[in-house]
C-alpha cells in the first residue's frame, strides 16, 4: 500500500548556550547530564518560552497543550519540534484510499483540519489526529524503554499514541472549535534558523588519576553536541521542505476546489511529487542523525558512569620522581621544567607592578605609566600564562587608561633564572584631556604587543619576579581620532605566591 507521510520537523526554541566547565561530581543526576534530568528547574521556563514561541506563530492554544505531554526535562523540550503535523488515515472508499493510500500526514493548518474534519463528517477518513512528535523523547532513567516497546505504540503509523489528539468518532467532534473558523493567512511564516541550544558540559576531574577516562568522555560530549547542532539543522530543513509542501497542497486545493490530488492541475501534481521527493531525502538525513545522536548519548552516558566511579574511589597519586644524586647516577630522572624555575609548590598567580615612561611616535603625548601586573599559568610548565595589567599614563592635564588583557609566554635560556617574556595583549583605551575650560574624552582598542626580559627567583615556596619590557607599542584605535603609537619602557616586580 502506497503511504505518503510528512512528520512535523521544526526548530526547537533553545535557550543560551552555557559552556562554563564544571567538575563532574556536580552534575546533579549521574551518570546523565543535567539537560536530561527530570523536574530540572530550567524545563518549566524553556517549556513557557516554547509555547510564547507558538503562539507567536499562530498556533491555537487547544495544540499547545501538547506541550504538557514532553517529558519534564530542558533535553525533551529544547529538541522537540516547533510545529505540528496532522496524520489523516482514509477509508478504502475514499478518493485517496480507491488510490490504494493508506494515511499521509503533513504540516498542520487550518484548512488542513477543517477538511480532515469534513472528511470524517463524511465518512472518507476513518480517524485523524495532531501530533507535536511522534515518539516520545526520554528524560534521565527513561532511556529502556524503546518507542515501539510502549503499550500505546501504533506500528501501521509508527506514532506513540499517548502524543496525539486523535479523532476518529464523527458524532464526538461537536462543532468546530473557535480557532478554525478563522481563516489562514495568505502565507505560511518564515522558518527560523536553527538556535543554538544547551551543550554538554566538558568535566574536569578533581584527581588526575581520571583525567583520561575524563578526556574520553569529553570527546563523546564534544560529539554529542555536534550531533545535536546536526540534529536540529535537519529538523530545520525538513520543516522548510514540510512549509513548501502544504503551500503547493493548499495551492491545490484552491485550484481544483477539493482535496482530490487527481484533480489538481498537472503542475501542481508536478510540484507535489517533488516536494515528496525532497520530503523523503530530508526524513531520511534527519532520522540517520537521530539515530547516531541515541547511540552517542548512550556512550556518554556510560563514560560519565566510569568517571564519577573514578571520583568516588581514594585519590592516591604517585609521588613525583627525585632527581638525580651523585651518589647514585642509575636513579637519574628528568627534572620537569618548571622545578629550579618556577617552584612546584607555588600557585599558577603572581601579582605585581609596572612603572615606566611612554614616548610619543604618533599622534600622542608622552607620559608617565604606572599600574598593576597580574598573571596566570594556564599550560603545565607554567611558561604560558594569561595577562592582565590595567595601567595608567599621566602627563600634566593628559590622562591615558590602559585595559589589556593577553597571552604571553616565557621562552627560557640557558640562564636558569632567566627567560625572555613574549606578551600580546587587546583591551580598552580611554584618554581624557583638557583644552582651555572643556574636557574631552575618546574611546578605542587598544592592540598590545610586548617584549622583554624576566628574572625569576625561588624563595620559600613563592617566586620573585623582576624584569623589564624593552619593546612595548601601545596601538590606539580611535573611531574617529584614527590610529596612535607610543613607545613604552617599563619595569616590573611581581610575586607568584
Amino acid at each position: 500500500m502506497q503511504r505518503r507521510r510528512i512528520q512535523s520537523g521544526g526548530l526547537a526554541f533553545a535557550l543560551a548556550s552555557l559552556t562554563a566547565a564544571v567538575v563532574s561530581a556536580q552534575v546533579p543526576c549521574p551518570p546523565c547530564s543535567e539537560w536530561s534530568c527530570l523536574n530540572h528547574p530550567d524545563f518549566v521556563r524553556a517549556r513557557e518560552a516554547k509555547r510564547a514561541q507558538m503562539r507567536a506563530f499562530g498556533y491555537p492554544d487547544r495544540l499547545i497543550a501538547l506541550l504538557d505531554r514532553v517529558s519534564p526535562c530542558p533535553r525533551c523540550i529544547h529538541m522537540s519540534p516547533d510545529g505540528f503535523s496532522i496524520v489523516m488515515e482514509y477509508t478504502p472508499d475514499s478518493p485517496e484510499g480507491r488510490r490504494g493510500v493508506g494515511w499521509h500526514s503533513m504540516g498542520w493548518t487550518r484548512a488542513l483540519e477543517r477538511e480532515a474534519r469534513a472528511a470524517l463528517r463524511r465518512g472518507e477518513l476513518r480517524a485523524f489526529h495532531v501530533i507535536q512528535s511522534a515518539v516520545p523523547c526520554e528524560c534521565c532513567g527513561q532511556f529502556d524503554a524503546r518507542p515501539e516497546d510502549r503499550a500505546d505504540w501504533n506500528a501501521r503509523l509508527e506514532i506513540n499514541m499517548d502524543l496525539a489528539l486523535s479523532y476518529s468518532n464523527p458524532r464526538a467532534l461537536g462543532p468546530d472549535p473557535s480557532d478554525l473558523r478563522e481563516p489562514d493567512p495568505p502565507d505560511l511564516p518564515p522558518v527560523p534558523p536553527p538556535m543554538e541550544i544547551p551543550q554538554e558540559r566538558i568535566a574536569h576531574p578533581v584527581c588526575r588519576l581520571c583525567a583520561p577516562i575524563a578526556d574520553a568522555r569529553n570527546d563523546v560530549a564534544r560529539r554529542v553536541n555536534e550531533l545535536r547542532r546536526l540534529l536540529r539543522r535537519r529538523q530545520w530543513e525538513l520543516q522548510i521542505t514540510e512549509q513548501a509542501l502544504a503551500r503547493e497542497f493548499a495551492h491545490g486545493m484552491r485550484r481544483s476546489h477539493g482535496t482530490d490530488v487527481e484533480r489538481f492541475p498537472a503542475d501542481v501534481r508536478a510540484q507535489l511529487d517533488a516536494r515528496l521527493q525532497e520530503r523523503d531525502s530530508s526524513r531520511a538525513e534527519r532520522d540517520d542523525a537521530r539515530r547516531q545522536l541515541v547511540e552517542a548519548e548512550a556512550q556518554l552516558r556510560a563514560r560519565h558512569a566510569e568517571l564519577l566511579a573514578c571520583e568516588a574511589r581514594p585519590c592516591v597519586e604517585p609521588p613525583p620522581p627525585r632527581a638525580a644524586s651523585s651518589a647514585d647516577p642509575s636513579r637519574a630522572t628528568a627534572v620537569p621544567p618548571t622545578d629550579g624555575r618556577v617552584p612546584r609548590t607555588a600557585t599558577p598567580l603572581a601579582i605585581g607592578l609596572h612603572v615606566g615612561g611612554g614616548i610619543r611616535l604618533l599622534q600622542t603625548d608622552s607620559q608617565f605609566v604606572a599600574g598593576l601586573n597580574g598573571s596566570f599559568a594556564v599550560t603545565h610548565n607554567r611558561l604560558g600564562r594569561l595577562l592582565f595589567s590595567p595601567a595608567v599614563g599621566l602627563l600634566g592635564g593628559s590622562i591615558t587608561v590602559y585595559l589589556p588583557l593577553g597571552f604571553g609566554y616565557l621562552i627560557p635560556t640557558p640562564l636558569a633564572w632567566l627567560y625572555i617574556s613574549t606578551q600580546l595583549s587587546l583591551g580598552y583605551v580611554g584618554q581624557i584631556f583638557s583644552a582651555g575650560r572643556v574636557t574631552y574624552a575618546q574611546h578605542g582598542i587598544l592592540v598590545l604587543p610586548e617584549i622583554g626580559l624576566r628574572f625569576v627567583f625561588p624563595s620559600g615556596g613563592r617566586a620573585l619576579w623582576f624584569g623589564a619590557d624593552l619593546v612595548s607599542v601601545p596601538i590606539f584605535l580611535y573611531p574617529a581620532y584614527g590610529v596612535a603609537l607610543t613607545y613604552r619602557l617599563l619595569a616590573l616586580a611581581a610575586i607568584q605566591f
